[in-house]
């Protein structure tokens, strides 16, 4: 059913399988494809369902793409230029001793 397809997107998205979450929204979609063809799904329900079905892809790419980049190792705040490894602290200097005459 559309409803056990919507549930089966969710529990993939809340255990953070995107992917997962991806496959089974591509098997929503051609659930409700099937069901459209089939007579039992409105025009108007098809068409709310894909719209919503088109939303909810748009996030699970974009939060793709975004663990992605996170993954990357020269992923840096400027585009184009990797961080810079920090700096070891330089060990303090010794005080000098007093002058004496």
């Amino acid at each position: 059913t559309l409803q056990a397809g919507v549930l089966a997107v969710t529990e993939a998205a809340a255990s953070g399988d995107v992917a997962g979450a991806l496959d089974r929204l591509d098997e929503l979609q051609a659930s409700l494809l099937g069901e459209y063809e089939m007579g039992t799904v409105s025009e108007a329900r098809f068409a709310s369902v894909s719209a919503a079905i088109a939303l909810v892809r748009a996030d699970l790419e974009r939060l793709m793409s975004e663990l992605d980049e996170e993954g990357r190792p020269d992923n840096s705040d400027e585009p184009g230029k990797p961080d810079k490894p920090d700096k070891p602290d330089k060990p303090d200097k010794p005080d000098k001793p007093d002058k004496q005459d």
